[in-house]
């Protein structure tokens, strides 16, 4: 059976920031689970100009300024949308809640948003996260581990999103990772807020529970589209 087929979308030029280097932890992805799909590499620049290739699934590891100024990111948003729209899986780290702010179809994808002046986090460190028990049948496990990453406060989740984990931050919970299901008009959706550097892909329940969202994003029945 051939292997999986994703792409690794990057931020570079107006959709990264100075805090994230996101070519690494990009990289870091790849090398984590690089046996069990045949992995491209691509950044905003390449598929504004280009479009973006097909795969079976997209991770966009894309970021933006919170209230800053928002680029055009029209064609770039176009492309994730008929990718989805295709029955391709879409799974969104760490900054791209920030992502796109300019355009509402890609908070509607994605199931959620970082919302300027309200969501925030503390001090980057180590933290618990918590599985969250669900009614879901069929969404990707979750276990309860330790991370050493920046954990986002207060972000805004979209009806239909499907919380599975967790942090709690003085006192209060915050979800952490939402899954979409597709819904005949997408693909599969996962959103995990955790990323922020290299050094979380060394906890071994987060590549564990990244493992298993890739398996839920990639089906064997969910082909790609090769000729859209």
């Amino acid at each position: 059976m051939a292997l999986p087929t994703c792409v690794i979308l990057t931020g570079v030029s107006a959709h990264t920031d100075r805090w994230h280097h996101l070519p690494a932890t990009s990289a870091a992805v790849a090398a984590t689970f690089g046996p069990q799909y045949r992995w491209r590499l691509v950044s905003t620049d390449d598929v504004a100009a280009a479009g973006l290739p097909a795969a079976d699934l997209v991770v966009v590891n894309v970021s933006g300024i919170p209230g800053g100024a928002v680029p055009d990111t029209a064609s770039i948003v176009d492309a994730l949308v008929d990718h989805a729209a295709g029955g391709g899986g879409l799974l969104g780290l760490h900054t791209a809640s920030l992502a796109f702010a300019g355009d509402p179809r890609w908070t509607g994808l994605l199931g959620g948003r970082w919302v300027a002046g309200v969501t925030g986090h503390p001090q980057i460190g180590h933290a618990v996260v918590q599985a969250l028990p669900t009614t879901e049948t069929d969404v990707p496990a979750v276990g309860n581990f330790v991370v050493y990453d920046e954990r986002y406060t207060d972000l805004e989740l979209n009806p239909g999103s499907t919380p599975l984990a967790l942090h709690t931050e003085d006192g209060l919970p915050h979800p952490l990772v939402w899954v979409r299901d597709g819904d005949g008009s997408h693909g599969r959706v996962v959103y995990s807020a955790l990323g922020h550097g290299v050094e979380s892909y060394d906890a071994p329940g987060h590549v564990a529970m990244l493992g298993n969202c890739l398996h839920w994003l990639t089906p064997g029945d969910r082909k790609v589209v090769t000729d859209r």
